[in-house]
């Protein structure tokens, strides 16, 4: 008698910071959830927060893309509590 073992992979959205630099030269910062559209066959993003232009972002903080990199640590880790068995 054979034993079959089925692993059911979650797929995961990948939470990260982008940095688009625009045709001005500026870089405008925004945390991005991508995934993989079954539907569509292909892979596809969503802005979860427009944070703003680098150069005005460092008006205020010290290292933007330090601090922000931080906000996207805990929104992962929000994320994944989600997807979490009890």
């Amino acid at each position: 008698m054979a034993i079959y073992v089925i692993i059911v992979i979650m797929q995961v959205p990948i939470m990260h910071l982008r940095k688009t630099k625009t045709s001005t030269g500026r870089i405008y910062l925004a945390i991005v959830d991508s995934f993989y559209d079954k539907q569509k066959k292909m892979s596809r993003s969503k802005t979860i927060e427009s944070l703003g232009y680098l150069d005005v972002l460092e008006k205020e903080y010290d290292d933007p893309i330090a601090h922000f990199q931080k906000r996207v640590e805990q929104l992962k880790a929000d994320k994944s509590r989600q997807y979490c068995c009890i």
